[in-house]
Formats: C-alpha cells, structure tokens, sequence
C-alpha cells in the first residue's frame, strides 16, 4: 500500500470512529517510530463547517507522550514555517501540515500522543528502543 493510500486510509479510519469533529486531525507516521529519533506527524487543519473559517496553523505545538502511569513532554515544529500562520479555509475543507519532533530516547512499547491546546484526536505509536551505542 502506497504512502498516501494508507495515509488516506488512516483518515477515514479515524472520521469513522467519530474523530469528526477534532479541528485537527492526527495522522501517525507510516514508518516505524524508534526512540531517540525524529518523526513526522501530519496534521490535518479543518473547517467542517459551511462557511469559510480562519483556522491558525501554529509553527510550534507542545505535545504530551504518556505511556503507563509516566508521561513527558516533545515540542513539534512545522517542517515548513508559514509567514502568516492563519489560514483562511474554504466550507469543508482542510490544509494539510507536517510536523516533526523528536521522541525521548527511553521511550519503549506503546505510547499515546496528545496534542496540547487544540482539539485534535489522539494517536497510539509503537515506539521500538534507542539502538544500543
């Protein structure tokens, strides 16, 4: 399966699973996550809505990793920084941005990531350990 199918795939997954209305969508990076390295997120800016909206797309996002009764902060970037982070959104349509950020190193197993201060949906990874030195 291509990269933008399972991306696509991903996102009708998660509409069906009544993540409609997040403002912002979450999608999980199709390569393997590994500790101590960058990843990639896409994150997708809405407006379900019938008229237009003004949607602000940060160039920084604070995120919280939680695994288990632990849980620490990562800060995403936008891969692109925008000049003018609003953008003016057309009734049911949406602009797509990547974020990348890079994970603590003793991560290990299943983490959950939620975006701080917007309503987006929360994604699961399976983070595999830092390679031994």
């Amino acid at each position: 399966m291509s990269r933008c199918s399972s991306t696509m795939a991903a996102a009708v997954l998660l509409y069906a699973a009544g993540v409609a209305s997040a403002d912002v969508l979450v999608i999980a990076p199709a390569e393997p996550v590994v500790a101590g390295t960058t990843m990639t997120l896409e994150l997708y800016f809405k407006n379900e809505s019938n008229t237009p909206r003004t949607v602000t797309v940060p160039k920084v996002i604070s995120a919280r990793l939680s695994a288990g009764s632990s849980s620490s902060p990562m800060e995403l970037k936008a891969r692109e920084a925008r000049d003018v982070p609003a953008v003016l959104l057309a009734p049911q349509f949406f602009v797509r941005v990547a974020y990348t950020g890079t994970l603590p190193p003793s991560l290990d197993g299943m983490v959950t990531l939620a975006l701080d201060g917007l309503t987006a949906n929360r994604i699961l990874l399976a983070v595999r350990p830092a390679p031994e030195p």
